[in-house]
């Protein structure tokens, strides 16, 4: 590499000097360049230039929860070139509120505030005035509201190599937008409006993405900034849409639609790019985890076996780079782990790791290790959002849905993920060490995860492609208020002397103070069990999980299963929780709770889960006869019988 990342951090830290003795940092002079940008490589120039954007805006340490989008482009509108603060949307579900809640952990804010901003206004449906009020909340966080004769956005940004690197190609009608806004806001770069076909799970004909490849290059022309060649001024294309991820190639194979756009209709790249789909409320939490969190801790899981080609798909090299950028390594492959047990042992509590690389192979909602099988519902729970590299066929063909790979580490938390929509052979990987290297050295996440000397192909690349590692950026010591925002904690009090237990629960997870929650639900159970309702149970179950108490996780999933309200993602908390909580149990707990995991099979990997209920019972000693319980399941599955098969004749000796 030309240059190290930390040469590149420490010439750009440089510029935030002169903020060190101060309580209220100044705003950055944006001018003054203290890298030389021309002696590095594309891709490096392109993480650099992010870089300088990044850590040059202070940080204000409080996260701000909103609940309608009024109020999430107001919150975004008091940005400033002096300070931002991460935005994130409340849509009333659990799934919104654990992500809000890794957030916090990760960031580990001063304070968590809820807003509804007084001026908010409902965002308008027709997509030329919803524009016009996304582009303006973007000239607000860069202070031209304030300003007379304010020059146009473009204007400004053109006078510092540290903005504009990339576009974001977006749709002001698509649930993406609140993606394109944050990190249009907080990355300098203009939007170009396109529109396309909707369903990440589906595929474009050919001449469908031309169509979209014109559209966003005549955005791109627009700017007036050079952009057809990769170390020019436009090196990035953010794809802020939820269109398809894959491309009809040939009979029956895909290509990857981020492979595709950015190129030039002879192949030639342009940009780096990368896609953003998902709800409203998955966007923005998927922008704001790029613009403000930063990896600290990885995992490198090696499922190769450690022999011959294999070997230059390992982790070793990975982790010997990335300890030395600083970052707390987990490489279970160091102790000879690489297995489903091993797998399986990350995920017996929610993962602290937030940059995960993994190799393995399989198909699209089941990944071999050496040994054995695991399925997407292995998946581990996150404790705070984490990148995803993942080393494996077809795991985001259609990454929408939970039942696959991708689809389960999203719904986890993950905002970036890389991983092929198709069959792509193993070369088409960066190999971990040298994935490991670039991304330490400057690459930005889009750029490091491909190989660039190549016809379009089939690895897709998700989130934010300028997310980049580095220092952290700095954080204000400053107090600062949003006029009518309310402490969440304080809120979580006010709701437990009023009675209203489940609310008070939900603000203490969104607090991150998940012991807490788990702590007043064991207590209430205690006390007053006939105050753990449906919506309590709901609330707390993760939290328990959290902590590790398997008996009220199982208490909290039977009150949802006979209130008849169990979500797919309530099944994946209790078979993590009781894999290796059940051992922990008394007997008669132990029954009961295996019990419950019997009738709960996951559709979507019904045989494995059969085994690892029976093989559970075994290791408890269960009153009940695991080969009798085998027998007993109904599948119409194939794949499915084999398993549970092989798993009589491995109880009975038979073969």
């Amino acid at each position: 590499m030309p240059m190290s990342f930390a040469a590149v951090a420490l010439a750009s830290v440089a510029m935030l000097g002169r903020w060190e003795a101060q309580t209220q940092p100044q705003p950055a002079d944006w001018q003054r360049v203290p890298v030389q940008l021309d002696a590095l490589s594309p891709p490096q120039r392109l993480g650099v230039r992010a870089e300088l954007l990044r850590q040059n805006i202070p940080v204000i340490p409080q996260v701000v929860v909103v609940s309608d989008w009024g109020s999430y482009l107001r919150a975004i509108a008091h940005w400033s070139p002096a300070g931002r603060f991460p935005v994130l949307f409340d849509a009333g579900t659990a799934e919104s509120r654990h992500d809000i809640a890794r957030f916090v952990r990760a960031f580990e804010p001063a304070r968590v505030v809820r807003w509804n901003a007084p001026d908010a206004v409902d965002l308008p449906r027709p997509r030329e005035a919803r524009q016009a009020v996304i582009d303006k909340t973007i000239r607000s966080a860069w202070d031209l509201d304030t300003i007379d004769n304010a020059p146009d956005l473009l204007e400004l940004w053109a006078a510092s190599p540290a903005f504009a690197p990339g576009i974001i190609a977006a749709d002001a009608a698509d649930p993406a937008w609140p993606a394109a806004v944050a990190l249009a806001a907080g990355r300098a770069q203009p939007i170009v409006w396109v529109q396309t076909k909707g369903n990440p799970n589906g595929a474009f004909d050919p001449d469908e993405v031309e169509l979209l490849a014109s559209a966003i290059e005549l955005g791109a022309q627009s700017t007036g900034m050079p952009w057809r060649a990769l170390g020019d001024r436009v090196d990035a294309l953010t794809i802020c849409l939820n269109c398809p991820v894959k491309i009809r190639h040939g009979g029956d194979e895909f290509l990857a639609t981020t492979d595709r756009l950015g190129r030039l209709a002879d192949g030639t790249r342009w940009a780096w790019a990368s896609q953003i789909f998902g709800t409203q409320e998955d966007a923005a939490y998927q922008a704001m985890c790029a613009l403000f969190l930063m990896p600290k801790r990885a995992l490198a899981f090696d499922g190769y076996p450690d022999e011959g080609a294999w070997r230059t798909y390992g982790m070793h090299g990975a982790v010997d780079s990335l300890r030395r950028f600083g970052l707390d390594v987990l490489a279970p492959a160091a102790a000879g782990g690489r297995g489903l047990v091993d797998w399986r042992m990350l995920g017996a509590t929610p993962l602290a790791c937030d940059l995960i690389m993994v190799n393995t192979k399989g198909m699209r909602n089941w990944f071999d290790l050496s040994p054995g099988r695991a399925y997407s519902g292995d998946v581990p729970l996150l404790d705070r959002p984490a990148i995803i590299a993942f080393i494996h066929s077809f795991s985001a063909i259609q990454p929408g849905l939970p039942a696959t790979i991708a689809g389960r580490w999203f719904q986890r938390g993950a905002y970036a993920y890389s991983g092929a929509v198709h069959e792509p052979y193993l070369q088409a990987f960066v190999p971990p060490a040298i994935l490991a290297e670039r991304l330490t050295h400057a690459f930005p996440w889009a750029a490091a995860v491909r190989h660039d000397d190549g016809p379009v192909w089939k690895v897709a690349v998700f989130g934010d492609p300028l997310i980049t590692l580095g220092p952290p950026a700095q954080r204000m010591d400053a107090p600062f208020s949003l006029p009518g925002a309310h402490d969440v904690e304080q809120r979580a009090q006010e709701h437990l002397a009023s009675g209203r237990s489940a609310d008070a629960l939900w603000e203490l997870i969104i607090a991150g103070a998940d012991a807490r929650a788990a702590e007043l639900a064991r207590a209430w159970w205690k006390d007053d069990p006939t105050r753990i309702t449906t919506q309590v149970a709901d609330a707390a179950l993760l939290p328990a999980f959290h902590q590790g108490d398997a008996l009220l996780l199982m208490r909290l999933f039977m009150r949802l299963r006979d209130a008849e309200a169990i979500e797919p993602w309530h099944l994946d908390v209790l078979w993590h929780g009781a894999r290796f909580g059940a051992g922990a149990l008394a007997q008669h707990d132990a029954e009961t709770l295996l019990t419950v995991l019997r009738q709960q099979l996951r559709p979507e990997q019904l045989g494995a889960d059969a085994v690892e209920a029976a093989e559970m019972m075994q290791r408890i000693g269960s009153v009940h006869d695991p080969v009798a319980f085998l027998r007993s399941v109904r599948t119409d599955r194939p794949q499915d019988q084999r398993l549970i098969d092989a798993a009589v004749r491995g109880m009975t000796g038979r073969r």
